[in-house]
């Protein structure tokens, strides 16, 4: 259980006390050996595993998962319990102002555990904790197909791109992994040359919904061969990214598509980023 007051002795106390990337790798290592041999354990404290594929249930109860949420952005809202499939809430600024995007399916709150893991996965080259957190997105996914008369399944996965010199540094982008794993789980194709980012712009992680607007300008593209081809005519689209905060780069990557001929853009994320107070 992620017990955040009280002393780590598991491989995840490393994270929460910051210490060294090394001995969490080591960690996450012997936990795999451990797989190997038949036996799993999970992910954040190392317990065995009954019935989640990554996490023992005390570990998983305590994730931010996001329950009551918006059907557009999946922004969170802070209303009493109901049945999500039944009932499509909107926040007040989908209601003001509709994104082009019509629906987000979205894992977690960006919070702690999730926001550490996912800087982790980022800036420390941590690409194992992709698959744990990409697979209650897969689920979710795959339960909104099987009960929700409004699901429609997209055509395509498109990873928010990453800019080329952005991408030699870090050496991968999270959006494509993310769309890879989500690829395999629902058999959906990926297409990594469709949208392009053609401008490296600033991190967006400290600006405001003004700043990161203006920060986006003209950054993203469509590729000459989709235009040239007509790729995107009809064609419903996912796009995938690992945490949505303000939509901007949602927003502007949807209309680029739409205005190119896709006929719908949905948003597939593992954690959004709650409104400030």
């Amino acid at each position: 259980m992620i017990r955040i007051l009280k002393n780590l002795s598991t491989k995840f106390s490393y994270m929460v006390n910051k210490s060294k990337i090394q001995s969490l790798q080591s960690s996450t290592f012997d936990s795999k050996l451990h797989s190997f041999f038949g036996v799993k354990n999970c992910y954040l404290c190392d317990e065995k595993i009954k019935t989640h594929p990554y996490f023992c249930n005390n570990c998983y109860q305590d994730l931010p998962t996001l329950n009551t949420k918006c059907f557009t952005c999946c922004l969170p809202l802070t209303l009493e319990s109901h049945d999500l499939f039944s009932s499509n809430l909107l926040c007040g600024e989908c209601i003001s102002k509709p994104p082009s995007f019509n629906q987000t399916f979205c894992a977690y709150e960006y919070r702690f555990p999730i926001n550490q893991i996912i800087r982790r996965i980022k800036y420390s080259k941590q690409r194992y904790w992709i698959k744990p957190l990409c697979q209650l997105l897969a689920d979710e996914i795959s339960v909104a197909e099987l009960h929700c008369n409004h699901f429609s399944r997209p055509d395509i996965l498109i990873p928010i791109p990453m800019h080329k010199s952005k991408s030699k540094i870090r050496g991968f982008n999270q959006a494509d992994l993310i769309a890879n794993f989500l690829s395999k789980k629902l058999n959906i194709p990926v297409a990594k040359k469709i949208l392009l980012k053609t401008k490296n712009t600033e991190t967006q992680a400290q600006l405001n919904k003004k700043q990161r607007m203006n920060n986006l300008q003209g950054s993203l593209s469509i590729s000459k061969s989709t235009f040239k081809n007509n790729l995107l005519k009809g064609k419903h689209i996912a796009l995938v990214d690992d945490v949505m905060t303000t939509k901007t780069t949602c927003e502007l990557a949807s209309k680029l598509l739409l205005a190119s001929g896709a006929s719908r853009v949905d948003v597939m994320c593992i954690a959004r980023t709650p409104k400030e107070n």
